[in-house]
């Protein structure tokens, strides 16, 4: 946390496949938080944009995407590891209505959160939300 700005770390920790993409639809509290930007951990997975959903004001979900477009070689990710870095800029004081989720996940297709594997398929693995505080 950094003043108004939080920092979320997306970490996996031993995934059973090489991993080629990332898409995670995530739900956030919008009555406190604006989504602001994502990056990726450049030492862990080839460079490669991370692609972000318009978020206007009043929005609690974003649309997250890493190499959708063109997958990447697979990389393998054993042990644990920041993937992508998530900020948010709070705007509001409390805890907010929805938490932080990861919805669908491990499903295919645009509308789920999802590490790919080599042929763009999901890897079954456990996702954990949390909650976003602002003060």
């Amino acid at each position: 946390m950094d003043g108004e700005h939080i920092t979320l770390d997306v970490v996996v920790t031993d995934v059973s496949e090489p991993i080629s993409g990332i898409a995670i639809k995530l739900r956030f509290p919008g009555d406190i938080a604006l989504f602001e930007s994502c990056s990726i951990n450049e030492s862990v997975l080839p460079p490669g944009p991370c692609y972000v959903s318009q978020t206007p004001l009043s929005t609690d979900e974003v649309f997250i995407g890493w190499t959708i477009e063109s997958p990447q070689p697979p990389v393998s990710v054993a042990g644990g590891w920041t993937i992508l870095r998530l900020k948010f800029l709070v705007f509001g004081s409390g805890t907010g209505s929805t938490g932080l989720v990861f919805e669908a996940p491990n499903l295919g297709g645009g509308d789920a959160t999802a590490l790919l594997d080599a042929q763009g398929h999901p890897i079954l693995v456990a996702w954990y939300g949390g909650t976003l505080s602002g003060s």
